[in-house]
């Protein structure tokens, strides 16, 4: 969900809370619901609301994770505006130590669609069965992709198209 937020991954989050009965994520699950709807009017009222609890991280990881998306779709109002969410919420709540963050920057590899994209990047790190549930896509929706990846690039590995897909990111 907060690396690559989606109305999907959202509605099997929603699936799962509701029927384990859990509701301590309902303040992350209302957050997640603005940031995949773009609605960046109720997402400063429900981050200006935000009271810390267990899913703090994943609420920042949620808001990086739907700057960087819209930043790849090339949405660039729309990264702007989560981009500012991010760095209010951050400075609200200020992050001790170090993190690790995926720098997809602003410009992408012209020839790589947003999901090659996507998928490139997971693939650095993740099989195949683990992208295809991140993403909510099928298996081979994913080796699809990273077959035309791989073809399109040149590349004639996963972590060799997966530094392509890095080096191509510029900040």
């Amino acid at each position: 969900m907060c690396l690559l937020p989606s109305r999907e991954v959202l509605e099997r989050a929603e699936h799962v809370f509701r029927n384990s009965k859990v509701t301590s994520h309902n303040q992350f699950l209302a957050i997640a619901e603005a940031v995949v709807d773009d609605d960046h009017g109720l997402l400063k009222v429900l981050l200006d609301k935000y009271r810390p609890d267990a899913d703090l991280h994943a609420v920042r990881l949620l808001l990086k994770g739907a700057s960087k998306r819209r930043l790849l779709e090339r949405v660039r109002t729309a990264a702007a505006a989560m981009q500012q969410a991010e760095r209010l919420f951050d400075g609200r709540f200020p992050m001790a130590g170090e993190h690790l963050s995926l720098n997809i920057g602003h410009e992408l590899s012209p020839t790589l669609s947003v999901r090659e994209t996507e998928v490139a990047i997971l693939a650095g790190s993740q099989t195949n069965i683990e992208i295809s549930a991140r993403l909510a896509i099928s298996l081979r929706t994913v080796e699809n992709h990273i077959s035309r990846a791989l073809k399109k690039t040149g590349m004639t590995t996963r972590q060799a198209l997966y530094r392509y897909v890095q080096g191509s990111i510029r900040e």
